[in-house]
């Protein structure tokens, strides 16, 4: 769970496919969430990758929280 300035909690989930080796988070991330410290994220960093293959994330926003463009859909 990650918390999100103005928008709140945040679920996150990396999901790998069939044929993915691993999911890997980097260091930062991962010691800072192992000392119970919060982490901080900017718009475009990276906090991890799919080794061997790729897959997708999940994304779990409060209702109302965000707004998606009409492109997306």
């Amino acid at each position: 769970m990650l918390s999100v300035y103005k928008v709140g909690p945040v679920g996150y989930t990396a999901i790998g496919a069939t044929c993915v080796g691993s999911v890997l988070f980097t260091e930062d991330l991962t010691g800072s969430l192992k000392d119970g410290n919060d982490y901080s994220v900017k718009k475009g960093e990276n906090v991890g990758w799919f080794e061997f293959g790729g897959s997708t994330v999940v994304l779990l926003f409060p209702k109302n929280s965000i707004t998606i463009d009409d492109d997306l859909f």
